[in-house]
């Protein structure tokens, strides 16, 4: 497996293109999504000296709803929210390559590591080339097997709850009501859960410290 890095212009009349372009100093970062069927459930962080007037322009924007902000310092907010935009989504459907977040914008543009096989990445080089898109492609690395963030019993746990509104304030779903989901009892559900939530929150603060550092 290949780990690309890839940069790519944001089409425009995206909330993406026209927020982070309206607000160029600030750096957005999609920590996660889910598809819904009116768009996409998200959870993102914005950074930066005009974070807070950065992120209230995401929450004020026509394809964005129940915005939420969930913490705030001088320089970054951390929000949620659902976006009818599913154009991102779209677009990676288009070429069966799943995105791995984080994603960052800024002014513009969309960052995004994705890992997969050279042919796979070799197509998504190809449909970027034919896109209406400026595009770059930044870095191409090996990866171990050993560098996914979670076992795959963990995503599935993790996706599962925040897709049922488990992270949701307030819950729209307990516990008891997601392990029935997932077929497997209380205690187990949790027990996973909170490993995958330590190894998401020890990645986050790690790379919040790198990236702070850089």
């Amino acid at each position: 497996m290949v780990t690309g890095q890839f940069r790519v212009e944001i089409p425009p009349g995206t909330w993406m293109e026209e927020v982070s372009t309206a607000w160029p100093n600030a750096r957005f970062r999609l920590l996660t999504g889910v598809e819904v069927d009116d768009g996409a459930v998200e959870l993102g962080e914005t950074t930066g000296a005009e974070a807070a007037e950065a992120s209230a322009a995401v929450g004020e924007h026509p394809t964005v709803s129940e915005f939420e902000t969930l913490y705030a310092t001088g320089d970054r907010v951390l929000s949620q929210y659902r976006t009818a935009d599913r154009t991102l989504y779209d677009f990676l459907e288009s070429v069966s390559v799943p995105p791995e977040f984080p994603l960052v914008v800024e002014d513009g543009w969309l960052e995004c590591s994705i890992t997969a096989s050279r042919e796979r990445l070799g197509q998504l080089d190809r449909t970027l080339a034919a896109a209406p898109v400026d595009y770059q492609l930044t870095s191409l690395v090996t990866a171990p097997e050993s560098a996914q963030l979670l076992t795959d019993r963990q995503q599935e746990f993790l996706e599962s709850a925040f897709a049922a509104g488990y992270y949701s304030i307030p819950r729209e779903r307990s516990l008891t009501d997601l392990a029935s989901d997932l077929d497997v009892d209380p205690s187990t559900a949790s027990g996973v859960l909170r490993r995958a939530e330590r190894q998401v929150v020890a990645w986050f603060l790690t790379s919040e410290s790198d990236s702070r550092r850089g």
